[in-house]
């Protein structure tokens, strides 16, 4: 794994002494990149913005489904979903002894 990585810098060495940017243009692009991923890891890019709307969309489907429920258990006449009781499809299966 030393070696590796040994060789990796010794590429990353090459690529900056043959770059075709002088030096103050190139140290300026590279640490405007590092700044970009560190405040992207940092949490003050996009990506904290998707969580913000996520949560903004799970908070109003979370009332819009309470306003459902609330609905539903309000409505004259209705005990429930469904007004009759269960059966099942395959009774046979469910219950073998009942013939």
């Amino acid at each position: 794994m030393g070696k590796f990585l040994r060789t990796i810098l010794i590429g990353v060495g090459i690529g900056l002494l043959i770059s075709p940017m002088p030096g103050k243009e190139l140290r300026r692009v590279l640490s405007e990149r590092f700044q970009s991923m560190r405040d992207s890891f940092s949490g003050n890019e996009p990506g904290d913005r998707r969580k913000q709307v996520a949560s903004r969309h799970m908070t109003e489907a979370e009332s819009n489904l309470k306003d459902i429920a609330e609905e539903a258990l309000n409505t004259p006449g209705n005990s429930g979903l469904f007004n009759e009781p269960f059966q099942p499809a395959y009774p046979e299966y469910v219950k073998p002894e009942q013939d």
